[in-house]
């Protein structure tokens, strides 16, 4: 009986001891991002406005911080059949994409150009080249409350539609 005893207050005082190490705060590392996703971290917040292809003509888009501010997520039209999600994310210091599409792919976007005003991104690989796929995307910043997209399917390695939104700040 007194090894038990021994026993079972040798092991609440570890648990304790965890408990009481795992209840402080975990400052987390700061991790630096580069220009181009602290651009995108800007956008925070709900947009809406004209959309091609979309019902109604107009669109509700998205964007929210996530994993510790190191991601950027996008979701255009939230809540409807035409859900989509695009993580924007740096790779190796540079901004790079993955859209979750409703085709039921999720292409791997580079960013290829940027400037004060836009961000093109263009597929990475060529794995999609002969399915529909979202093959580009241009970000155009016509200031802090105001943005477009312009997304290009490509269908068999040509492009084959166009897709744009005109955005601007609800929130």
């Amino acid at each position: 009986m007194k090894s038990q005893l021994k026993y079972i207050f040798g092991t609440l005082s570890i648990f304790c001891c965890v408990g009481i190490v795992s209840a402080e705060p975990h400052e987390m590392p700061h991790v630096k991002t580069s220009p181009q996703l602290d651009k995108m971290k800007e956008l925070v917040g709900t947009w809406k406005g004209a959309a091609t292809d979309m019902e109604g003509g107009v669109v509700e888009v998205q964007y929210r911080l996530s994993s510790g501010g190191t991601a950027v997520v996008e979701t255009i039209a939230p809540g409807s059949p035409h859900e989509m999600t695009t993580v924007y994310y740096d790779e190796g210091g540079k901004l790079a994409m993955t859209h979750y599409c409703m085709l039921g792919n999720h292409p791997v976007m580079k960013l290829t150009k940027e400037s004060a005003k836009e961000l093109k991104f263009a597929a990475a690989g060529g794995e999609l080249k002969n399915e529909q796929h979202m093959h580009t995307l241009d970000i155009g910043f016509a200031g802090p409350n105001a943005i477009s997209h312009r997304w290009a399917m490509f269908d068999h390695g040509k492009e084959a539609h166009v897709t744009t939104f005109d955005l601007k700040r609800e929130s």
